[in-house]
């Protein structure tokens, strides 16, 4: 085992990535950051994702989209592309009618409220020479 230079190599990888991975991520976030190679998903470890998750590609992108939103997490580390396998017009049209889309809109909209709430408390709490020299 330890004259197989590319066993080694790939458990030194595994290990280099897990450990800049936080705590947050769930389960098919952390595989999506593990399975990247060059910042990309292909469709053969996107299928293997979807097989060990029993999930679907809907649930993959929302959790992929979702990734940016997860202080801490470096956005070298989430993948710039993943190679979600080519969809109808009458697949769009059903997934955006159905709440395929919700949760991560959601997660976004959660996330410019907190930013904004952050903010809107920050320019309050300044003092009145800071008023004056930012006018």
């Amino acid at each position: 085992i330890l004259s197989d230079e590319e066993l080694l190599e790939g458990f030194r990888t595994e290990a280099q990535r897990d450990q800049r991975v936080p705590e947050e991520l769930s389960p098919i976030q952390r595989e999506l950051v593990v399975r990247s190679v060059g910042g990309e998903v292909s469709q053969s470890n996107l299928a293997t994702i979807r097989k060990s998750h029993e999930t679907d590609d809907i649930t993959i992108y929302n959790e992929w989209k979702s990734m940016s939103y997860i202080k801490g997490l470096a956005s070298t580390t989430i993948p710039i592309k993943v190679n979600f396998p080519l969809f109808s017009i009458n697949q769009v049209v059903e997934l955006l009618e159905s709440e395929g889309l919700a949760p991560s809109l959601r997660k976004e909209i959660e996330f410019l409220k907190e930013e904004s709430k952050r903010e809107i408390t920050r320019l309050k709490n300044r003092t009145l020479l800071q008023r004056i020299l930012n006018r």
